[in-house]
């Protein structure tokens, strides 16, 4: 009690001394996940931030956000892939401006060749921008009506050149998408460029079909000659119907050559009649020449669309088949006049539907003896006959089209119609053949000599195609010391009248002229006057041989009376003789 009495005590207004902190983990209530009571927590959950922001002001927000962050993911990719996208740009520019030159150069030939007094440079490169618009299937308006058919004589042109130079670019620089991006963006500004300055007067191009046929044309070519440079190995069936694809469309299109090369060189009068019509002049004939050379492709795809059964249309309401013909007035280009006259066609025509079982035979004999299953076949089959249609449909696309208003708003054949003929005959061809096919194999199979079933053993010394009887190697019986009555004795050999073996060297007497005479270890020799087989191969009995000649030296040396037939050894000194092994060429 004293002692608290003592004790100092604090004052009664002083505070109260602050509490310290408890440390970490001394207590219960600081453990991991324990928070005061008053603390207060935010709530990160991303779900609670998914509420668009209300207003308009707030989706506006929300929007500039969205754009600014695609705009930097994109100026991102652009930078990384610049390379790429420089390669494509500049391909597409260079073609297209190109194409350009080439068409203005031959129509400032023509101008040139006519010698105008009152022209001017502006009207030939009209005429250049506007051919090269139709090259690329883009619809002119004229005031004569529409005209939109194609020479694709000029669109191979570009094409071709699109093609090479994706594979260039491909290998070269690597190129890949970002560059066809590139020339699909370009190529259509070019495209718009150049149907700018095409224009003239009412003759103009539609700027929707300007850009769209020239960027469809760019890509397809330009993605073809990426895709040939970067296109993985191709499964076993996948290349087999690439290949027998390739021979369909091959066959198709030489046979419709061949036809429409007949059908020219029997209008060829009438042809070359309208040429002279309408060229009056070196310069109006050379501009003919030039069409027409650029519509020989066209021809040969309406020529195709005939023997493939559909025809061609040579303006609205006619037809040009096997069936027959009927049409109008032909266009005023002198290669149409090869179009047959209206009437019934001859039965001779019918001979034409041969190439597309040529086409379809081509075909089956690529895929059946390349592929052996029936799936792979199948698939092989299924993938080919497709993209022939196709692309004869994209043929039959490109190489038609208005030429004026009216009657010949409608000129070429119908994609579709010939598509479908086409797939059809190949696939009527394909299953006819392989029905053939499987049937022959049947019958072989038939024909084939039947063997049991134990005879197709994993196990069995026979198979097919190998004789029933196992050959057997003949028994080998060793002679030596057969003759002899006891097998311990030593066999004394006697001298052979045949000729040495080929792994034996002949020993002759002592003093032959010939003794020192090269000779070859193991050849045949023929034995002298009293021939002498020489040791035997074996060092045993090669011993044993030696040890009877030294017998007979030391018994009777040079008493030729006592010789038994063994051989002869003269001259005083003479030692046995070497084994064969060791023995020299020659004896003494």
């Amino acid at each position: 009690m004293g002692a608290m009495a003592d004790s100092p005590q604090p004052p009664v207004d002083s505070p109260a001394p602050p509490e310290t902190a408890p440390e970490s983990g001394s207590e219960p209530g600081s453990e991991p996940g324990s928070e005061p009571e008053d603390c207060v927590w935010l709530d990160l959950d991303p779900g609670y931030d998914d509420f668009p922001p209300t207003g308009l002001s707030g989706r506006a927000a929300a929007l500039r956000a969205k754009a600014a962050h695609l705009l930097d993911r994109a100026a991102r990719a652009v930078v990384e892939h610049a390379s790429e996208l420089v390669v494509g740009a500049a391909t597409a520019v260079v073609i297209a401006a190109g194409g350009w030159l080439v068409a203005a150069a031959l129509t400032l030939a023509v101008w040139a060749m006519a010698a105008p007094t009152d022209g001017s440079y502006a009207a030939p490169l009209h005429v250049a921008g506007q051919l090269w618009l139709a090259a690329h299937h883009v619809l002119l308006q004229t005031p004569d009506g529409p005209f939109g058919l194609s020479p694709l004589g000029f669109t191979i042109l570009p094409a071709t050149s699109l093609l090479l130079a994706g594979r260039y670019a491909a290998h070269r620089f690597g190129a890949g998408l970002w560059s066809l991006v590139a020339v699909a963006a370009c190529y259509p500004l070019a495209a718009l460029a150049i149907a700018w300055s095409a224009a003239s007067g009412s003759l103009h191009a539609a700027v929707g079909a300007a850009a769209g046929y020239s960027c469809i044309i760019a890509c397809c070519a330009f993605g073809a000659g990426l895709l040939s440079v970067h296109t993985p190995s191709l499964e076993r069936w996948a290349a087999t119907a690439v290949r027998a694809g390739a021979a369909a469309l091959a066959v198709f299109g030489c046979g419709a050559a061949l036809l429409a090369a007949l059908a020219v060189g029997l209008r060829f009068t009438e042809v070359a009649q309208l040429g002279t019509t309408i060229g009056q002049g070196a310069a109006g004939d050379f501009g003919l020449f030039l069409i027409d050379l650029a519509l020989v492709p066209n021809l040969v795809v309406w020529a195709l669309s005939y023997l493939a059964g559909p025809g061609f249309a040579v303006g609205a309401g006619s037809s040009v088949s096997v069936r027959g013909s009927t049409h109008g007035a032909l266009p005023g280009l002198p290669l149409l006049q090869a179009v047959p006259h209206p009437g019934a066609a001859s039965p001779w025509l019918y001979l034409v539907f041969a190439v597309p079982l040529l086409a379809g035979a081509a075909a089956v004999l690529i895929i059946g003896r390349s592929l052996r299953g029936f799936t792979d076949r199948a698939a092989a089959l299924g993938a080919a006959l497709p993209t022939v249609g196709a692309l004869a449909a994209v043929g039959a696309v490109l190489s038609g089209g208005p030429v004026a208003a009216g009657a010949m708003a409608v000129v070429g054949p119908m994609p579709w119609e010939v598509g479908l003929a086409v797939v059809a005959e190949l696939g009527s061809v394909a299953v006819v053949g392989f029905g053939f096919w499987y049937l022959l194999d049947y019958f072989r199979a038939r024909r084939r000599p039947l063997l049991g079933a134990h005879d197709d053993g994993a196990g069995d010394l026979v198979g097919p195609g190998l004789p029933l009887a196992v050959p057997e190697r003949p028994e080998q019986v060793e002679d030596a010391g057969q003759d002899a009555g006891d097998p311990e004795q030593p066999v004394e050999e006697e001298p052979q009248e045949a000729e040495a073996g080929p792994d034996r060297l002949p020993v002759g007497e002592a003093g032959e002229p010939d003794a020192e005479d090269p000779l070859a270890v193991g050849l045949a020799a023929a034995p002298g006057p009293d021939g002498v087989d020489d040791g035997p191969d074996q060092p045993e009995e090669a011993e044993e041989a030696e040890d009877d000649v030294e017998g007979d030296a030391a018994g009777g040396a040079g008493d030729p009376a006592g010789d038994d037939g063994g051989p002869v050894v003269e001259g005083e000194g003479a030692g046995a003789l070497s084994p064969v092994g060791e023995r020299g060429h020659s004896d003494g």
